[in-house]
């Protein structure tokens, strides 16, 4: 919890220093204070494996209706504009969704760095978890420490991945026996046109 202290001087030049000074203290709006810190094995992780333009950001909403589910939109973004991650970077893809998924935005400086460009911010505002934490602080929106914070009051964490292939969310998901996987498909015709509509690599 944060205290500002505000001193408003009324006194005149005749009046003694203190005679009329008015001292006022207001606790500032914390809104993690009363949010307990939930232990990762108590934390249900869902990995939604997706198509682009598969209809994923409608079940993604779907998933957050929970008011403090953690939603990681679209990560390995950061990685890749408009392609799949081949096998070569795949364990880079690994280290970044386990780091997220531990709540560890310490670790990730390159990440943050990124998603903190304005042409990229809209990645977190899919979060409304967080997004309704740092509301009166949006600078905080992109800081390390407090997401990291925010992350960890979560018991639900949704993860949002469309540039991973499923055989190798394969060997992500036997590595983490406590992770739960949605593999979303949608028919193929209706994926083909939204995204010739969007002008997005077919």
């Amino acid at each position: 919890m944060i205290e500002l202290t505000a001193y408003t001087n009324q006194s005149s030049s005749q009046s003694p220093p203190l005679k009329n000074q008015f001292i006022s203290t207001q606790t500032v709006f914390d809104p993690l204070r009363r949010l307990p810190i939930i232990h990762n094995v108590n934390v249900t992780k869902i990995l939604l494996v997706t198509y682009f333009r598969g209809g994923s950001t409608f079940l993604g909403d779907l998933l957050q209706q929970n008011w403090n589910s953690f939603y990681h939109f679209e990560p390995l973004h950061y990685m890749t504009v408009g392609i799949r991650i081949e096998n070569e970077r795949t364990e880079e893809a690994f280290r970044l969704i386990k780091h997220l998924f531990k709540c560890d935005f310490i670790n990730v400086p390159n990440y943050i760095k990124w998603v903190s460009i304005d042409v990229h911010q809209h990645l977190f505002e899919f979060n409304k978890f967080l997004q309704n934490t740092c509301y009166f602080r949006p600078a905080s929106c992109f800081d390390s420490l407090f997401i990291e914070q925010v992350c960890l009051r979560s018991p639900i964490q949704i993860m949002k991945v469309a540039r991973l292939s499923m055989r190798h969310i394969e060997k992500l998901a036997v590595n983490d026996l406590n992770l739960k996987v949605v593999y979303l498909v949608r028919d193929p015709r209706g994926i083909y046109s939204s995204r010739k509509l969007m002008d997005c690599q077919i």
